[in-house]
């Protein structure tokens, strides 16, 4: 890790920054450019630190507006018919059903307990049970899968 000056000329002119360079946990480099020393200095101490705490994200490998859309079609577009989602985050009361077993729709799959409030989720169509991922007890998070369905 290193902060060195940089002057480049640019249309005759001098033109100087601040070149910040280090590499990440997976010894990939990175460079960045500051206006002043000082402010090169602040960034390498602050990102030598995050790197020795394991927790530092370089700019390119942060999660850009493109990527996030990304991820989302790819959410979207997956077929996720065929299984029963947490709506949020709780904790698994019961699960009312066995694998194999065919249900209906309305009929109670399982119960989430979520801020003292317990939300029953019930079938949408008729369907047999494929996998249960989820036993009572549990704690899940924001669309973990709870079943599967054949």
């Amino acid at each position: 890790m290193s902060v060195r000056k940089k002057i480049v000329h640019t249309k005759g002119e001098p033109v100087t920054w601040w070149l910040a360079d280090y590499s990440d946990g997976a010894g990939k480099r990175h460079q960045r450019r500051f206006p002043t020393k000082k402010e090169a200095a602040e960034h390498h101490d602050q990102t030598k630190t995050a790197i020795r705490a394991g927790r530092h994200v370089s700019l390119s490998a942060a999660l850009t507006i493109a990527g996030a859309a990304d991820k989302w079609l790819k959410k979207v577009a997956a077929d996720t018919s065929k299984l029963l989602f947490c709506p949020m985050p709780g904790l698994i009361v019961s699960v009312n059903v066995a694998v194999g077993q065919e249900v209906k729709a309305g009929e109670t799959l399982a119960i989430v307990e979520a801020m003292k409030m317990e939300n029953v989720l019930t079938a949408e169509q008729d369907a047999t049970v494929r996998k249960i991922n989820a036993k009572k007890g549990d704690s899940l998070a924001l669309d973990d899968v709870i079943l599967e369905f054949a």
